[in-house]
């Protein structure tokens, strides 16, 4: 009998404080689950915890035929051998993975749209919340400024009506909370120019929300790298 494996991680911050998490279904529908908090760690971390954490976890129930869904596309491409892993610490992580993975009878893996994963996205934020403090409602200036993609990721050309598609019947929230945050703009950029860009700047932040970054902060964050550019270019 084949069992699903739903797995997924979040960081406050990229790093900072971060958990992992995973819900393992029965074929009856019953679920079974697991997380894991980590001090300090990136988002990637936190999503390979959640697929390690899913795995034991599917071990310890004595499964031996598993798919494994997931909403990072690194993980899983990853995961999949499809894309190499270049980051050390990753590839720790990822060796952990297909060790574990190796064990399985068969394994199959994929990743999913955002919306359908967040019974193991709910997990995460549960075990963040064990520790304390909770979801924070937005990240700093600073925190904000220095995340980087590091280069093309499977977003980077993603067109709107794709990323809105990956976000369910999420996707008129995820819109209204990215408009609401542009059009109260920052001070130090003239409302004539984030009006002029909207639609460029939009698209950018639903990016970062498909990143996983939330939406205040994902279009908090575009406003920001707006106003970093305009600071440089002044200089």
């Amino acid at each position: 009998m084949t069992w699903t494996l739903y797995f997924d991680g979040g960081s406050h911050g990229n790093p900072g404080p971060a958990a992992g998490a995973a819900v393992l279904v029965g074929p009856d529908g019953a679920d079974k689950r697991a997380s894991q908090v980590l001090p300090l760690a990136t988002s990637n971390q936190a999503e390979y915890t959640g697929l390690i954490c899913g795995l034991k976890l599917a071990q310890a129930n004595g499964v031996t035929d598993l798919v494994v869904r997931g909403d990072s596309m690194l993980v899983i491409s990853q995961f999949n051998g499809e894309w190499k892993v270049k980051d050390a610490k990753l590839a720790v992580l990822h060796a952990q993975a297909r060790e574990l993975a190796a064990a399985f009878r068969s394994i199959k893996a994929a990743w999913i749209p955002r919306a359908e994963n967040a019974e193991a996205d709910r997990e995460v934020g549960r075990a963040m919340g064990q520790e304390g403090g909770g979801p924070r409602s937005s990240m700093s200036f600073k925190e904000l400024a220095g995340l980087k993609v590091g280069g093309r990721d499977a977003f980077s050309s993603m067109k709107r009506e794709a990323l809105l598609a990956s976000f369910g019947e999420a996707a008129d929230e995820v819109v209204a909370i990215v408009a609401a945050v542009l059009t109260r703009g920052r001070p130090r950029i003239a409302p004539e120019l984030i009006e002029r860009e909207r639609e460029k700047l939009e698209l950018t932040a639903l990016r970062w929300v498909a990143r996983k970054l939330r939406p205040e902060d994902a279009a908090e964050k575009v406003l920001i790298d707006r106003e970093l550019a305009l600071n440089a270019r002044r200089k």
